[in-house]
């Protein structure tokens, strides 16, 4: 179905519909009241932004006071995203203690593929060796495979991480339930992957799994 203004926003493609049927249905003045309204709802849900909308929107809009309340926003958000100690991260390799946003730091200038999984997820695991492989397409580019985990268990999570072949970038999310940022993405389910830019800026927060080629296609236009 068609997106719409009546359609409500839940997702990022939701968002995706929104803006761009408000811009190729509206003329000024209210197509810049639409792309505005549909990126200002998306921040309000907690829907990721993605860089070319905002780059759309900032080149297109007429309307300096939508332009600087979407810049605020987006400001705002930037903050919001990864908020340090809450999402903590227990590295296989280290005994040091990380979290995601020292994570997607850590790997910046690079593309980044987060794969959340689960020991105990069948789908997740089937996954892995697509992912190995495209790994290895990629091996020498700037990509960063990066897995989470969301096991309740250490144990089971260092053991299927060894059958998968899981050592860098390898990390337990602790303290799963409370995650900021499993509630802020509305990550209710897994396999999850989310694509990330090289400023380490949300591409895509449902990201193709690696055994479709449109992941591929994906990461080689943003390299």
């Amino acid at each position: 179905m068609a997106a719409s203004p009546l359609h409500p926003i839940e997702n990022a493609q939701d968002l995706a519909n929104f803006f761009n049927y408000s811009r190729n249905e509206f003329n000024e003045p209210a197509k810049d009241f639409m792309m505005y309204r549909s990126l200002a709802s998306a921040y309000r849900e907690a829907i990721p932004v993605s860089e070319n909308h905002l780059n759309i929107f900032t080149a297109e809009c007429k309307n300096d006071l939508y332009k600087n309340a979407i810049a605020e926003d987006t400001n705002q958000n930037s903050k919001m995203l990864y908020t340090a100690g809450i999402d903590e991260l227990k590295p296989m390799n280290e005994k040091k203690f990380t979290d995601i946003q020292e994570v997607i730091a850590s790997n910046k200038g690079e593309i980044i593929l987060l794969d959340f999984w689960a020991s105990w997820c069948g789908p997740c695991r089937k996954k892995m060796p697509f992912a190995h492989k495209l790994k290895q397409k990629f091996n020498n580019n700037k990509v960063a495979f990066i897995y989470i985990s969301l096991d309740e268990n250490s144990k089971d999570w260092l053991k299927a991480s060894q059958e998968e072949a899981l050592q860098n970038n390898n990390f337990l999310l602790l303290n799963a339930n409370n995650s900021q940022f499993l509630k802020q993405y509305k990550i209710f389910g897994i396999p999850r992957f989310f694509l990330l830019d090289k400023d380490g800026q949300v591409l895509s927060d449902d990201a193709p799994r690696p055994s479709d080629k449109v992941l591929e296609t994906l990461i080689r236009k943003y390299l």
